[in-house]
């Protein structure tokens, strides 16, 4: 995994469009690859969200992953609202999916209904292009409660 700070170059992420809320050429720059896939999580925190429990199971899901090819995690911080925005950068579908079944993200997926109001999963394949980094919404999952 490359070490570097990814920046949002919107200051409404956390609810903006993915697309425009970082610079993408400057982020998939790092990688000599094209294809990419991006898992993003969008959340609205409850008022009694247990931050240290999320901190301490979403840290042990991350070292997880890197084990499986994780490319970046961008851990977002909420907003005013609650909202946030967290995302993680896959080589291939077939890791991150190899990632999402270890004791780690099933530890930290289960804790969502009690610690966040509505939260969405979004899945994109991207592509580098000639004319700039092309999205493809893959999925769409949001929670229902």
């Amino acid at each position: 995994m490359i070490e570097f700070a990814v920046e949002p170059i919107s200051s409404d992420y956390q609810v903006a469009s993915l697309e425009t809320s970082f610079d993408w050429e400057e982020i998939l720059r790092a990688y000599p690859r094209t294809n990419f896939v991006l898992f993003a999580f969008r959340a609205k925190f409850k008022e009694n969200a247990n931050m240290q429990l999320i901190e301490e199971l979403d840290n042990d899901a991350n070292e997880a992953a890197k084990k499986f090819g994780l490319l970046y995690y961008f851990k977002g911080k909420p907003n005013i609202n609650g909202d946030c925005l967290s995302w993680c950068l896959w080589p291939e579908l077939e890791q991150a999916e190899r990632a999402a079944a270890t004791d780690e993200h099933r530890s930290a997926a289960a804790i969502a209904k009690n610690n966040y109001k509505p939260f969405n999963v979004e899945v994109y394949f991207l592509r580098k292009a000639f004319d700039g980094i092309r999205f493809e919404r893959i999925l769409d999952r949001p929670s229902h409660h």
